[in-house]
């Protein structure tokens, strides 16, 4: 058997080492920035602190990381508060709408 780069010995002839092992995710260093900097606006305004309205302007231009976008719109929109000062209110509305 031949042997090529990044081969090992428990492999066929012609498989390469990243046959066998993934290769690891590489992550975008500013959506990780984004993601970050997202769930420490949303914590802080969760924890009812205030927020420099020039840095949240600034996030809201480089946009919000399509994962965490549900959680922003109820965080800064006041409807998680809504929803959690009246449970009943949002059961009946999703009931009511929900099965569409």
């Amino acid at each position: 058997s031949h042997w090529r780069i990044g081969s090992c010995s428990a492999m066929s002839s012609g498989q390469l080492l990243e046959d066998w092992y993934s290769t690891p995710t590489v992550r975008d260093c500013k959506q990780t920035d984004a993601t970050m900097e997202w769930l420490e606006l949303m914590a802080t305004r969760e924890a009812a602190e205030p927020i420099d309205p020039n840095r949240l302007e600034a996030a809201i231009e480089r946009g919000i990381p399509s994962d965490l976008r549900e959680r922003a719109w109820l965080t800064f929109s006041g409807a998680a508060e809504r929803m959690a000062q009246h449970p009943q209110v949002y059961r009946q509305l999703y009931e009511r709408i929900g099965h569409f």
